[in-house]
């Protein structure tokens, strides 16, 4: 059976989930409500460490491979991972917890695929699931959806066996952001936007060091 210690670190007391449903996708964002709050005192914008970590998923995207007619229903129900970006340690459990709304939402997506264009570090986490977790399954895709041919665990669709990890944590989130009103600031809005430009501020950084090296 497969069997690893999970990398992803342990959610405290204070970490939890907010979703924000998207045109044909969904966004979470990991916070933690302790740094939070010490944020909305101060009255200063979100940011690391209140922010740990942004992902999304979405139904598969059109025009790819190019010039090939594509129907996202070919991806088997699958959604795709779009944007991922976490502070350093957090983007397994990140990850665990899309896979887990997943879980809780079968009507509407069947499991978790990986991205098409994938960063090293997000190999290393589905490689983790295919090899490792023993709660995690997985399906091949069709043939019309297949890109990794030489890494066959990234054209797989990842499904957990129960989504009570996203539960806990998105419970969290929903009482937190109620409970917060007070502050009078829109804070779903301001949790994605900053998950949003962490991500930003990651791209604008890997830009650079591109550049860099040429």
């Amino acid at each position: 059976m497969k069997r690893r210690k999970n990398p992803a670190k342990e959610p405290s007391d204070t970490t939890a989930v907010l979703r924000t449903d998207q045109a044909d996708g969904v966004a979470l964002v990991l916070f933690d409500m302790e740094a939070v709050t010490q944020a909305l005192e101060r009255g200063t914008p979100l940011a690391k460490p209140a922010v740990l970590g942004f992902i999304n998923a979405h139904v598969p995207e059109l025009g790819t491979p190019p010039g090939q007619e594509f129907d996202p229903a070919e991806c088997a129900g699958a959604w795709q991972v779009g944007t991922a970006v976490s502070v350093k340690g957090w983007g397994p459990l990140l990850y665990d917890a899309l896979l887990g709304w997943a879980a809780d939402h079968p009507r509407t997506v069947s499991g978790i695929m990986p991205s098409w264009s994938i960063a090293p570090t997000a190999k290393e986490v589905w490689s983790y699931y295919a090899n490792w977790r023993p709660d995690v399954e997985s399906f091949g895709l069709p043939l019309s959806c297949v890109r990794h041919e030489n890494e066959p665990y990234l054209d797989q669709v990842y499904v957990a066996e129960d989504g009570a990890l996203y539960r806990e944590l998105a419970r969290r989130g929903r009482d937190y952001v109620r409970a917060e009103a007070s502050f009078g600031r829109n804070l779903p809005q301001e949790l994605h936007d900053a998950g949003l430009e962490m991500f930003l501020k990651h791209m604008d950084e890997q830009l650079k060091r591109r550049w860099a090296g040429r």
